[in-house]
């Protein structure tokens, strides 16, 4: 299923609703086929948290407040350069996340490192929760949150100007929908690549800088890390507990 889950991603929020608005709206009507283009993704993304994810945290959380927000902003009805901060909300969110993780000094993006890794042994976590802690590292992370804050400003950036400059139809009317198409079509191919390319830059940022505390590791490799990295006082390694090894109590 994971393997196919791309795919299925990018057939739900992207083809489907570029189809729909594309070519649904005759049969179906303008505002009728603007709504279920703009449900079927939001629809698409709750369910895939409340069926297939089922877990509850800061990640899903980020995700679900996206696609409710998304969801609710499909019943405004506007058009111009109204239309153009709307339809950029999604990265406006992500902007705000991301930058009000690090007034909080709690960076997003660790939380976004944690996710990926939720598969592994619960002692990897506590490693990698600890290795967070390090002063070099929480520095990373919070550069790696800024590049993540800077790809969404940058998305919403160009989808307001896309938006501003390519859909100029009055709403409703078939020529809006067609021009929205045309306009989905890029950004919900385009800022997934993006998103993608911020994540990773973040992730290189933190590795690199998260290698110099475990020499013998390979750089690009998280769990690498995590098994070089001296983590109890004195530089002994965490067991396999995540808990420091115990001390030999001195002699009387």
């Amino acid at each position: 299923m994971k393997r196919y889950k791309i795919f299925l991603d990018l057939i739900m929020g992207a083809l489907i609703p570029v189809l729909v608005l594309k070519y649904g709206t005759k049969p179906l009507g303008e505002i009728p086929a603007y709504v279920i283009a703009g449900l079927i993704p939001a629809v698409y993304v709750l369910g895939d948290l409340l069926f297939y994810s089922r877990k509850v945290n800061v990640v899903t959380t980020y995700i679900a407040l996206g696609a409710i927000s998304s969801a609710a902003l499909v019943f405004w009805y506007v058009d111009g350069w109204k239309y153009a901060i709307k339809d950029s909300f999604g990265s406006l969110l992500g902007v705000t996340m991301f930058g009000g993780s690090l007034l909080f000094r709690k960076p997003l993006f660790q939380f976004f490192l944690l996710q990926v890794a939720e598969f592994e042994p619960p002692e990897v976590l506590v490693k990698l929760r600890r290795l967070f802690d390090e002063p070099s590292v929480y520095s990373a992370l919070a550069m790696a949150t800024v590049v993540q804050m800077s790809e969404c400003l940058l998305a919403g950036t160009i989808n307001f100007i896309l938006n501003l400059n390519r859909v100029t139809s009055q709403f409703p009317s078939e020529a809006f929908n067609n021009e929205k198409a045309g306009v989905d079509a890029i950004t919900r191919i385009l800022f997934p690549i993006l998103s993608l390319g911020g994540f990773v830059v973040g992730y290189l940022l933190v590795t690199r800088r998260a290698a110099r505390l475990a020499p013998n590791a390979d750089p690009n490799d998280i769990l690498s890390i995590l098994d070089n990295y001296a983590l109890a006082p004195g530089g002994a390694d965490l067991n396999k507990t995540g808990t420091a090894p115990a001390t030999a109590e001195a002699a009387p």
